[in-house]
């Protein structure tokens, strides 16, 4: 392979790194934030306080909603937060 494409392929291989350290830090940033859809009770109207059922669907907050005062963490988002901590220690640390 000729020096200038090798050179190409490093800096592509490097953006994409940096890249995937960006989506893992955001994930791991929003992973346990208090909004609604992080809540183990979104989307429920027989359990969310702020969701209505009108005429058979379930109206109410957007994921990204403020929390109300029954916010429950879902216990997906604290094993997501450690799986992304996970990869990106391992990305940090050589790993692909």
């Amino acid at each position: 392979m000729q020096p200038e494409f090798a050179a190409i392929f490093a800096a592509a291989e490097c953006i994409s790194k940096a890249r995937e350290i960006a989506d893992l830090r955001h994930g791991i940033a929003t992973a346990e934030r208090r909004v609604c859809g992080n809540c183990k009770r979104w989307m429920k109207s027989s359990e969310c306080p702020a969701e209505k059922n009108v005429n058979g669907f379930s109206r109410g907050p957007s994921c990204n909603g403020p929390a109300c005062g029954k916010f429950s963490l879902e216990p997906h988002a604290t094993e997501s937060k450690r799986r992304l901590e996970s990869e990106l220690e391992a990305l940090m640390n050589g790993g692909v």
